[in-house]
């Protein structure tokens, strides 16, 4: 369920609580389902929507926590991701604004801007980056 609603995804797309909690909500109803259907006696089904209800939070703060400290190990070790921009001037401006200095903990070097075209190769090879 995780893997399908792209929560260990790369780091920089990587979802947060918010996909996060229905995740692990209907993980708890599958399972109610099937102990349900496979005949197995309890009492309560508010133990179903407790532990469901716990383990998100749980998951929401490790994930947190993971993301903020590795965050701050990445940025004191200076990595930086490059960036060529492809694009028209005014999506190049939009992205800029959209991306920041920084996205999932790790700080953007932005290498160059340029127009959709051959010249595009080019400096991706003249920048280092592989293609």
């Amino acid at each position: 369920m995780f893997s399908r609603n792209g929560l260990y995804g790369p780091r920089e797309l990587r979802e947060g609580a918010g996909r996060i909690v229905p995740s692990v909500l209907l993980v708890g109803a599958l399972s109610l389902a099937f102990a349900i259907g496979t005949g197995q006696h309890f009492t309560t089904f508010g133990l179903y929507v407790a532990s469901a209800a716990f383990v998100a939070l749980l998951i929401s703060i490790f994930r947190w926590s993971y993301e903020t400290a590795t965050g701050s190990v990445l940025r004191s070790l200076g990595v930086r991701r490059r960036a060529l921009i492809v694009g028209d001037p005014e999506q190049v401006a939009h992205l800029r604004r959209t991306l920041g200095a920084s996205r999932g903990g790790i700080d953007y070097e932005f290498v160059g801007e340029v127009a959709p075209g051959p010249e595009v190769r080019e400096t991706s090879r003249a920048s280092g980056s592989t293609s």
